[in-house]
C-alpha cells in the first residue's frame, strides 16, 4: 500500500490534488473519481486495487462480489450429499 500510496502522490509538477473529506459517502467518491484525469484515475486505482485486495475475510469478498454465506439447510440441500474422507 505505501509504495502505491507513493506513486499516487508523485505527480507531474502543476498537478491539482483534491483532497476527499475523512466521512465521505460512495456519491463523494463518485464525483472526485469523475473529476480526475485520466493518469490520476490510474494511480487512484492502483490505491484502491491494492486496498480492496487485503481484505481477504470470507465477509469481504462475499461482499464483494455480492454473495452470502448459504445457511446450515442450503448448504445441506445443495452439498448434503458430498462423500466424507474421514478428516473432519
Amino acid at each position: 500500500m505505501q509504495q502505491a500510496a507513493a506513486a499516487f502522490l508523485t505527480r507531474p509538477a502543476g498537478e491539482r490534488v483534491d483532497t476527499v473529506p475523512l466521512v465521505a459517502t460512495r456519491e463523494d467518491l463518485h464525483r472526485s473519481v469523475d473529476a480526475l484525469s485520466e493518469a490520476q484515475v490510474e494511480r487512484a486505482r492502483i490505491i484502491i486495487v491494492d486496498e480492496v485486495d487485503k481484505e481477504t475475510s470470507v465477509e469481504s469478498i462475499l461482499v464483494r462480489h455480492g454473495e452470502q454465506r448459504l445457511s446450515g439447510e442450503e448448504f445441506e440441500h445443495h452439498f448434503g450429499g458430498l462423500p466424507r474422507d474421514g478428516e473432519g
